[in-house]
């Protein structure tokens, strides 16, 4: 952030005293301060220095275009920052990248660096980094490293000719620290307008996932309705404002670059008496004009049901308190609600995850939205559906549906493409009970425990009551809660093969007693075993060929594992890709073997034919002690350099 104020100070001194200034020696202690010791979060700070100043770069070359961002991979694991800026000559880059507090920024107030230590920041976690500067047609490599006495050093490698666009590069070795780096992006990039071309993609995903995480973007920043933190944002770095400055916001407020004080890290605000007034006066004039925001996008609306359904959705959490502050008319937008002899709306509820019921509620006011995130779905009412309906939501957790009559509709003005049809949605019991209320069983169910030496068969099985609604259900035959022609302690297995195959019922297994086989409840009913189920659901499934791979007992894979990290040879490539595809096999095969069906297995020794290939063409490999399990870096150059045909 630049700090702009500059302005000179008017000091007398009486009388005629020696004075002396102050200075900062050079050493390898104080550059430790400077370059690693002032940042708390030091992966964080590197992608935060780096991207801000490649976001200068952009700026200062008025480049609309994204910038380039690597981030380590296991395959090619350094982290680089590559901007199509204005370059650096070798004399501007020399003093930037040496001299600490020399900035080129600290003149305006459009760049985020101005402090003159971000580009050091690397020095945080390595020992040296690579910068490559592409300056008016030449293209300068310099080392920037740490010398045997701790003190920074940057070294002109090599200089050519070049055709690329201008701009700066920062790359450094991060081996190991992949995970790091994923989440810090994230951490980083979440604040930023615009983002570079960012190659891993699943960090993208959650970078938008945060920003779309927000229920109201306007020029004064982003807020949500939940509960959490409130950051003031200068440029693209984001600063924790105090919680007794946070006056029940949730989000960031975006403030002028050079607004507000920070510390050297630029990682938290400097509580200065300016940065306090500010904090405050702002944070209440966001609350303020918030309010004013949020009324005015409600009232933009022009349908009754819409313009509750929004109001709902921002009028909790940490916005209620926000709303309900202001001097603005928010229950204005609310819907009417039934009068008290008028007939009521019905709502259906699937209820808690442990509960094999549905909660059939009468209600006086529509639901809107719910605060677990359920989904709520409108149908028309139609007489004798009750069973149906209670049948249909058995397996719909985090749903509501609420029944209404064409009045009620009317009432709400709910759209009418938000009404749904029963009859198209919900299907038809495969048993008609007249529209009776269905009989009811008392049978057991599975509860996922097995025996053992502290559980008795009859505590693997709970007592439940179910209605016999048709549904198609799974059993055991059970004597003396001991399953018929099944392990108990399969049964896990089971249902998680049949989930990875996509087969799966669910998890319900019930068991029943023999004598209960032969009454008339369950003759009647829609049971199926759990073995004529596997047999029904696999018995289109295909054959499948496994390779056949043991990962405790394959003597080449850790040697070929450590070398394809050091040379880049097609065999070695295809034996580790034919290991990670025989891992992914494994639960194929697992699953076939668990529903016993090794007939439809076929097994291939892929990896024993290419490993022979290798050593054909290496037969030194086969000398390495115990094939790589404890090769060390020495011996790994070697057989590196012998692969490789370098002497």
């Amino acid at each position: 952030m630049a700090i702009l104020s500059n302005d000179k100070r008017d000091v007398s001194i009486s009388n005629d005293f020696k004075t002396s200034g102050f200075k900062i020696q050079a050493s390898a202690k104080a550059f430790e301060i400077l370059s690693s010791n002032i940042y708390t979060h030091k992966v964080r700070a590197v992608i935060r220095e780096y991207n801000c100043n490649a976001y200068d770069a952009h700026i200062d070359a008025g480049n609309s275009e994204p910038w380039d961002v690597h981030l380590p991979t296991i395959l090619e694991p350094f982290f680089s920052v590559r901007d199509y800026g204005t370059g650096l000559s070798d004399g501007q880059l020399r003093e930037i990248f040496t001299t600490y507090f020399h900035s080129t920024k600290t003149g305006s107030n459009d760049f985020v660096g101005a402090l003159g230590l971000g580009s050091k920041s690397a020095f945080s976690i390595v020992d040296s980094f690579t910068v490559v500067s592409y300056y008016k047609g030449t293209k300068n490599d310099y080392s920037c490293y740490k010398d045997e006495y701790g003190e920074p050093q940057v070294a002109l490698l090599t200089s050519c000719d070049t055709d690329e666009h201008d701009g700066l590069e920062v790359s450094m070795s991060v081996d190991g620290r992949q995970d790091d780096f994923e989440e810090e992006a994230v951490n980083v990039f979440k604040f930023f307008d615009k983002l570079p071309n960012i190659n891993d993609k699943e960090v993208v995903k959650q970078i938008l996932t945060h920003k779309d995480n927000y229920k109201f973007v306007c020029d004064e920043g982003s807020f949500n309705t939940g509960y959490g933190d409130l950051y003031a944002r200068m440029g693209n770095v984001a600063y924790k404002i105090p919680s007794e400055y946070q006056n029940n916001l949730s989000g960031f407020i975006n403030f002028e670059i050079g607004e507000l004080s920070f510390n050297a890290g630029r990682e938290a605000l400097s509580l200065d008496d300016s940065t306090k007034q500010i904090l405050k006066s702002r944070v209440q004039q966001v609350t303020d004009s918030l309010a004013q925001v949020v009324h005015d996008k409600i009232e933009e609306e022009q349908c009754l049901f819409t313009r509750a359904k929004k109001k709902a959705e921002v009028y909790s959490g940490s916005m209620r308190s926000v709303l309900k502050n202001s001097t603005l008319d928010f229950h204005k937008f609310d819907l009417p609600s039934i009068k008290e002899d008028d007939e009521r709306l019905t709502s259906y509820r699937r209820g808690a995850w442990h509960r094999d019921s549905t909660d059939v509620d009468s209600l006086a006011r529509l639901p809107l939205v719910h605060d677990r995130d359920w989904k709520i779905r409108y149908f028309l009412h139609k007489d004798r559906m009750k069973t149906r309906i209670l049948g249909w939501m058995r397996d719909r957790r985090g749903l509501q549906i609420v029944l209404l009559k064409q009045e009620q509709i009317d009432l709400f003005g709910i759209p009418a493409d938000l009404i749904e049809d029963l009859e198209e949605v919900v299907p038809k019991s495969s048993n008609s009970y007249g529209g009776s209320t269905p009989a009811r069983s008392k049978v057991t169910e599975w509860n996922g425990k097995t025996t053992g030496w502290r559980e008795k068969a009859n505590d693997c099985w709970n007592d439940v009551e179910i209605d016999n609604d048709g549904r198609e259900r799974v059993y055991v035959e059970i004597s003396r809660y001991e399953p018929q022609g099944h392990e108990m302690t399969q049964f896990k297995n089971i249902l998680d093969s049949l989930d990875h195959l996509l087969l799966g019922f669910g998890r319900h297994i019930y068991g029943l007693k023999t004598a209960f086989l032969k009454t008339k409840a369950f003759k009647s009913g829609n049971w199926i075993s759990l073995t004529d189920y596997i047999n029904r659901e696999s018995a289109d499934l295909p054959e499948i060929t496994v390779t056949q791979y043991d990962r405790y007992n394959n003597e080449y894979e850790k040697l070929f594992t450590k070398l394809a990290k050091t040379v880049d040879n097609d065999k070695i490539k295809e034996y580790n890709d034919t290991i990670e595809s025989a891992r992914n096999e494994h639960e194929d095969r697992f699953a076939y073997n668990t529903l016993k069906l090794n007939s439809k297995i076929k097994s291939e020794n892929k990896l024993e034919a290419i490993a022979n290939e290798i050593i054909e063409c290496y037969p030194v490999i086969e000398l390495m002690h115990w094939h790589g399990d404890h090769v060390d870096d020495r011996q790994l150059k070697i057989l590196t350099n012998h692969i490789k045909g370098v002497k």
